[in-house]
């Protein structure tokens, strides 16, 4: 017997010159990982761009509302009361909330993050550096990548759940990310 699974919804502001927050539902797989303070990377039209999650919320009114992609953090980037801040700031000074958080948080986690993300692509796998340059690179869905390299959907979560751990544990490695165990 398959157990109804309840669905949890995020705000997320992103570092974009928009004055509204977006929503997206978070996959079951997901759930346990989502934190208000946490980056994930989520689709805006045709690309995948990230995100911060600026609340949890248990339903949303948005039609045909899109999955989050992943979760980019293990811990929070900032609290509940930093949040309250940058909102303040935001509404003071006119000026998009993911932009104040993006301003706010030191810019080494983006530019840091992408040069050690990059080199840690070419060190992977070959199987696991296709399907997360056809997944993030190309924009394909599981489905495509899976078709585009003969293997299954299921095979191409496998791969990707496989490189995002070691990407994880690099940036963890480069302390570019907290992560609990070593």
């Amino acid at each position: 017997m398959k157990r109804e699974a309840k669905e949890l919804f995020i705000e997320v502001s992103l570092s974009l010159p928009l004055t509204k927050h977006l929503h997206y539902r978070i996959p079951e797989q997901l759930i346990s990982s989502v934190e208000v303070g946490k980056r994930v990377l989520v689709p805006l039209g045709k690309r995948r761009v990230t995100g911060y999650v600026v609340d949890i919320v248990p339903k949303s009114d948005i039609p045909e509302i899109r999955d989050i992609i992943d979760v980019l953090d293990e811990q929070p980037l900032f609290t509940p009361h930093h949040l309250t801040f940058y909102r303040w700031i935001s509404d003071y000074y006119f000026f998009p909330l993911g932009e104040v958080i993006k301003t706010a948080l030191p810019s080494s986690i983006n530019i840091e993050s992408k040069q050690v993300i990059a080199q840690t692509i070419s060190t992977l796998p070959e199987k696991e550096r296709l399907v997360i340059s056809l997944y993030y690179l190309d924009e394909l869905t599981m489905k495509e990548t899976g078709k585009v390299l003969n293997i299954t959907e299921s095979r191409v979560s496998q791969i990707h759940s496989q490189a995002v751990r070691r990407l994880r544990a690099k940036l963890r490695k480069e302390k570019l990310i907290d992560g609990g165990h070593h």
